[in-house]
């Protein structure tokens, strides 16, 4: 009996570790989403200069996710600053896309200048109600 108790507390904090009401902090999906992440791209420079850079990114979704949104940033003496961006070569809809291989075209960072040594680009994903960040391109100048 006491042997059955001890296996009943090992997997009630196994599950309470891995269903907790804090998906956030949950270090077994963070994990999950570090081995698959929800988008595995790449960006690479088109251009610099005028205080803009402008990179092409393209990759694979590896999982069906709902698309939230794309934030920009800088890095100036190690730290992340936030920057504006665009994506130019064609608008951005904010459709969800389905999993597969995508080219999601240029994006224009600014404002980048000299003391700058690079360009990050993050996305977010809705994961069956979990935000999921995921760097999709991080680009030194």
């Amino acid at each position: 009996m006491i042997a059955n108790l001890r296996w009943t507390i090992v997997l009630a904090a196994l599950f309470g570790a891995m269903f907790g009401s804090t998906f956030s902090a949950n270090p077994l999906l963070s994990a999950y989403d570090a081995v698959y992440p929800v988008v595995d791209m790449r960006g690479e420079i088109n251009k610099i200069g005028g205080g803009e850079v402008i990179i092409h990114v393209a990759g694979v979704k590896n999982r069906d996710c709902k698309y939230i949104g794309i934030q920009a940033f800088t890095r100036f003496a190690g730290v992340l600053v936030d920057a504006n961006k665009e994506r130019i070569s064609m608008p951005e809809t904010g459709a969800t896309k389905p999993t597969g291989r995508f080219d999601i075209g240029l994006w224009r960072i600014w404002p980048v200048s000299s003391l700058n040594d690079a360009v990050f680009l993050y996305v977010q994903h809705d994961c069956d109600g979990r935000r999921v960040v995921t760097k999709i391109a991080e680009v030194p100048l």
